[in-house]
């Protein structure tokens, strides 16, 4: 008997010291729900250029798989792909990013992708503005808008 209460009291701590558990009592975790929308790409600014997708073959969208920490989307031509932490309650750090490899139907949608992807990986500050989400770094600025599942069948049918 004297054994069991030993495991047992050894294994609760062992629950109690691990670092979600306590995370999730505490709330450490992120402030912003990140998987709350399927979300498009309305824009992003790199340095002093301005690129705003119009005309791709797909609107640029991305979505969180909040449970497996990472990140689905397509840059209106192909689909990419990311793994992502979070580092506080207000930063992302981007990692192993890739890319399909597909020639795209304009050339402006090309050098969408090519300079998104470019600059994908490392780390992001998070914010809010009314419903976008902003994910800022450096010199690069991506504007998330939520994307409507109407406007995207929409795109999809017009082709």
């Amino acid at each position: 008997m004297r054994i069991f209460c030993s495991v047992f009291y050894m294994a609760m701590i062992a629950i109690l010291l691990n670092g979600c558990f306590f995370a999730n009592i505490f709330d450490f975790g992120p402030k912003i729900d990140l998987g709350k929308n399927k979300w498009k790409i309305s824009s992003f600014v790199l340095g002093d250029v301005k690129y705003e997708p119009k005309g791709y073959e797909e609107i640029p969208n991305m979505r969180f798989d909040t449970k497996e920490l990472k990140l689905y989307g397509n840059t209106g031509c192909n689909a990419f792909f990311a793994t992502y932490t979070w580092l506080n309650d207000q930063k992302i750090e981007m990692r192993n990013s890739g890319l399909t490899r597909k020639m795209c139907a304009s050339e402006d949608a090309m050098k969408f992708e090519q300079k998104l992807m470019e600059e994908f990986d490392g780390d992001f500050e998070v914010t809010e503005e009314k419903d976008d989400l902003i994910l800022k770094r450096e010199d690069l600025q991506i504007t998330l808008t939520p994307l409507d599942e109407n406007e995207a069948q929409t795109q999809k049918t017009s082709q």
